[in-house]
């Protein structure tokens, strides 16, 4: 009877620690996530602001910055007045990570233009997308 006891009791035990190791390894892809999400969507940002520079032609942060080495943005040749939808160059970025952007050409109107930045972080697990809307003065 003794015996028995002990196995069931070292079974609770056993199915309790293999719960709470499930659980812990839960946590811990949810930290990953989170620290990888946070890297895809600030690449996103920054494609955004290579969206911004390039429509208001700011050459400090171009392909060419920097002496010819280039620490900007990726070619491209959509603007407010010309939408073909094509995407822009994939540009790497420090820490990881990547992205690219583009016109979107099914939601433009002559007067407001709809550009979209995608990215992904270091591993390509996890992937998030800005938009943004430019309205063209008249």
């Amino acid at each position: 009877m003794m015996i028995l006891l002990v196995v069931i009791m070292s079974a609770v035990a056993l199915a309790a620690m293999t719960l709470s190791s499930f659980l812990i390894v839960a946590q811990l892809k949810q930290v990953t996530d989170a620290r990888l999400s946070g890297s895809a969507l600030f690449a996103a940002d920054e494609g955004i602001e290579c969206v911004l520079f390039h429509e208001f032609n700011y050459d400090v942060y171009n392909a060419t910055a920097n002496n010819g080495l280039g620490s900007g943005c990726p070619t491209y040749s959509d603007t407010l007045d010309a939408c073909s939808g094509s995407w822009s160059g994939q540009k790497n970025i420090v820490g990881g990570g990547k992205y690219r952007f583009r016109c979107d050409n099914t939601k433009t109107t002559p007067t407001e233009r709809y550009f979209i930045s995608v990215a992904s972080d270091p591993s390509d697990i996890t992937t998030r997308a800005l938009q943004i809307k430019l309205v063209k003065r008249l």
